[in-house]
């Protein structure tokens, strides 16, 4: 009988030997399966935003090919182009400026 608890004492420790080893083996390649699925989120995240901003620019393109107005207002915001007739005036100390500059 003693010889019985010895055998079920020993194969109990070889089991959980091997437990541990395949947990030790398997373990590190589990944690870098995670990293690359927080990664893989994330670029799915960044794609996303991408996808909408090159729409927003196919939407801004066709709006310059068939639109005037828009092509109009866009030269005149991005070049500082401004119609025959009309002044701008511009402030050297704007007040929103001044705002986050703080007293």
């Amino acid at each position: 009988m003693n010889l019985q608890l010895a055998s079920r004492i020993a194969w109990s420790v070889i089991g959980a030997v091997a437990v541990f080893m395949v947990f030790n083996l398997f373990y590190p390649q589990y944690k870098e399966y995670q990293r690359l699925q927080e990664t893989l989120k994330a670029l799915e995240i960044q794609c996303a935003l991408y996808e909408e901003e090159i729409k927003l620019y196919k939407d801004n393109q066709a709006r310059l090919e068939s639109d005037p107005e828009f092509v109009k207002q866009t030269a005149q915001e991005a070049l500082g182009f401004v119609p025959r007739g009309e002044t701008v005036i511009r402030f050297e100390n704007d007040r929103r400026a001044g705002l986050s500059a703080g007293p």
